[in-house]
């Protein structure tokens, strides 16, 4: 017999809902279990079978489905609860940390450390839920939140502490775009029109569609910039730009959601118009 019990109802009555469901599945493949849900949210299990005297199947098959409901029900409010609690986030960072989370847990992401974070804690809800009803016979449910999930807590920290480094990365990249975005408004514009073909890299082209050379680059840098060797070669095209100031810019490629070209897009905004690669040729005449 195992026992679990609940201190707030609304757990007991949500548990009690979704453990009836599931049993009746188990009575389709001939394994015998009844719950029974008595006064004083306790929901109280006879776990019978002639044919396996081992109750492990039912452990494990109650352990996956609190791990499973834990994760539904109660997961994003521990996630803000330790954003406030351990990394002091008001109520917008928790918002917004939360969700970036709650992507790595459910895998939204395709790197190796979301996927890990996302497995691991499955793995240690499910382990924790399962050895303690299997020792214990019984299980007090919102006590066994609080104490006995440590591995669980430990990986939610670590994934909220991923979470926190890119939401501020986040905020520091934004904040530089809006001070790029300051810059190019105040400028003053030094050409009408600038032409970027992308394709594998970008060339710049004046409104007469001539190709400009690395020393016609080169003249619009300001000295601060001039030595493109210190930055990276999508700075130094941002930087050119920038010192460039063109009125507008129209973009020729293949890939519209290339990184460098979404950047470009969220300065300058309406200035920029993107077009298919294959209509370079048309406009340039060649």
């Amino acid at each position: 017999m195992l026992a679990i019990y609940f201190e707030d109802q609304d757990n007991c009555t949500r548990l009690a809902k979704k453990i009836a469901i599931a049993i009746k599945q188990f009575h389709k493949l001939g394994i015998n279990a009844t719950m029974e849900q008595r006064e004083g949210n306790e929901l109280r299990f006879l776990l019978t079978d002639e044919t396996d005297q081992s109750d492990d199947p039912y452990y494990s098959f109650l352990a996956a489905l609190l791990t499973e409901d834990l994760i539904k029900t109660k997961e994003h409010l521990l996630l803000k609860q330790y954003a406030y609690t351990d990394f002091h986030l008001v109520e917008e960072e928790q918002r917004q940390v939360v969700s970036i989370a709650q992507a790595i847990f459910n895998e939204d992401r395709e790197d190796g450390v979301s996927k890990r974070l996302a497995s691991s804690r499955c793995t240690a809800l499910y382990q924790a839920f399962f050895h303690q009803m299997k020792a214990q016979k019984n299980l007090f449910y919102e006590p066994f939140l609080t104490f006995r999930m440590k591995a669980y807590t430990e990986i939610v920290l670590d994934c909220l502490e991923l979470a926190v480094d890119e939401y501020w990365l986040e905020q520091e990249h934004q904040t530089t775009l809006d001070v790029i975005r300051q810059t190019v408004e105040q400028q003053k514009t030094k050409r009408r029109l600038i032409y970027l073909v992308h394709d594998e890299t970008f060339r710049f082209y004046d409104d007469a569609f001539r190709e400009l050379t690395k020393d016609e680059c080169h003249f619009y840098m300001s000295e601060k910039t001039a030595d493109h060797t210190v930055v990276g070669k999508m700075e130094y095209l941002i930087l050119t730009l920038i010192e460039m100031s063109p009125e507008y810019i129209y973009l020729f490629t293949k890939q519209p959601d290339h990184h460098t070209i979404l950047l470009i897009q969220s300065i300058y905004q309406e200035r920029l118009k993107v077009y298919p690669f294959e209509r370079y040729a048309t406009t340039s005449g060649k």
